[in-house]
């Protein structure tokens, strides 16, 4: 499985800041991510594409998308419309296939990385499989499907020697 991983910068200050989030560690943290699924195997190419963006940038596309005027840290856009059960189990037509888009706000990520006295990096780390996994159809909307993905993200940030983000925020 080869992740492609396309990235947009909005704003200079992620790659004079933050310059080693780039498209390698993305990657890495993708195929750390998707390597959970076996129906992934079978593919040849996986896509996905990364917008660095700000908070201002980041509001307008919550108020676009999800009528929502505030900044966040990141934004999820799927390709598909599925629940992850159906995902696991999906067989794909095409050995490729492009999983959405994902937006970061600097301000956001570095604001909460403070507030929870962790790295910015393995924050970041933490909300691209956050992201990735609503790509794929996770969602914490009630509290199974919540404990399900949180169980996932800390298992996949464990493989990447990342702590738990949920025992340093409860």
């Amino acid at each position: 499985m080869n992740i492609r991983a396309e990235i947009i910068t909005e704003d200079s200050a992620w790659e004079s800041h933050y310059a080693d989030i780039d498209v390698d560690f993305n990657r890495h943290v993708a195929a750390s991510t998707l390597r959970r699924f076996s129906n992934m195997d079978e593919l040849a190419e996986i896509e996905l594409c990364i917008l660095h963006s700000n908070d201002d940038n980041i509001i307008n596309l919550n108020r676009q998308f999800r009528q929502q005027a505030k900044a966040t840290n990141v934004l999820s856009f799927p390709n598909f419309e599925f629940k992850w059960q159906e995902f696991a189990g999906y067989k794909h037509k095409d050995s490729v296939i492009y999983l959405g888009d994902i937006a970061f706000s600097l301000q956001s990520l570095q604001k909460e990385a403070d507030e929870q006295n962790k790295p910015i990096k393995d924050h970041y780390a933490h909300l691209l499989v956050h992201a990735i996994l609503h790509l794929i159809g996770y969602d914490h909307v009630n509290d199974d499907d919540a404990e399900a993905m949180e169980q996932l993200e800390i298992n996949i940030l464990q493989d990447l020697a990342i702590k738990s983000p949920y025992s340093q925020i409860r």
